[in-house]
């Protein structure tokens, strides 16, 4: 079996030309497509045994889980869909966050 570091992925493109677009980045964080990657102190979440996966979540999760001191950063695109990462350290113990399980 292969493993892919989603990360480092070519799959994932980096849209380093759309990054500085103020418009562009609005309508990926407000659409229902997008998803959220939490991390969590330099922790990412993932799912899955055999085929690990970054844990994604809705994009709808973003004003739950943000903090006055983090905004969501975007990752790049996979296909159509844009991938954001945001700091969660603020939530002292995240198994226990609703959204975060």
């Amino acid at each position: 079996m292969t493993r892919r570091n989603f990360y480092s992925s070519e799959y994932l493109d980096r849209v380093s030309h759309l990054r500085n677009d103020a418009d562009w980045l609005a309508r990926q964080l407000a659409s229902e497509t997008s998803r959220l990657l939490p991390v969590w102190q330099l922790h990412n979440f993932v799912t899955g045994t055999d085929q690990v996966s970054p844990a994604a979540l809705d994009i709808g999760h973003v004003d739950d889980l943000r903090s006055e001191h983090g905004e969501p950063v975007l990752l790049g695109l996979v296909g159509e869909t844009a991938y954001f990462a945001l700091d969660v350290s603020h939530i002292e113990e995240p198994h226990t966050h609703a959204v975060l399980g």
